[in-house]
């Protein structure tokens, strides 16, 4: 599977997990609505008042898991960053939020947190083959 291919399946999808740590170096897990760019960047709009989003401000390691079914998912590793540039938040808005109408508008300018996760490793598998598939990206 080439590096485009995968990227094709991620923005297939529009929902994904994040999972982030704690201050007791629990594990955290949500449900987030995404977009994604060719970097492979990914954006997420959330709610000041998050679990993720006080988990981010201690510790910026996330983990994604995007797709589950007929076996194919990405699994994701990487940093998130909280956006404060009011262009680029604009951008987010069209290019995430408007593939999740019911999610939109229930973020409210006031109470939104917009979150950049770069990653640093990213694996595809597709387990419905036999043998399995896996790809594996690293990014800088």
């Amino acid at each position: 599977m080439t590096k485009e291919q995968i990227f094709d399946f991620i923005k297939q999808h529009h929902i994904a997990v994040i999972s982030t740590v704690n201050s007791s170096a629990l594990p955290e897990a949500s449900v987030v609505g995404f977009g994604i760019n060719q970097n492979f960047e990914i954006y997420v709009a959330t709610f000041d008042s998050s679990r993720k989003v006080a988990n981010i401000k201690k510790n910026p390691r996330v983990a994604m898991v995007i797709g589950w079914e007929q076996g194919k998912t990405a699994q994701i590793e990487g940093e998130a960053e909280h956006i404060t540039d009011s262009e680029k938040i604009n951008e987010i808005t069209m290019g995430v939020l408007e593939k999740m109408p019911t999610v939109a508008k229930y973020i409210k300018p006031e109470r939104a947190v917009f979150l950049k996760i770069t990653p640093k490793w990213l694996r595809y598998s597709d387990l419905s083959t036999e043998p399995w598939q896996r790809e594996e990206l690293k990014f800088i």
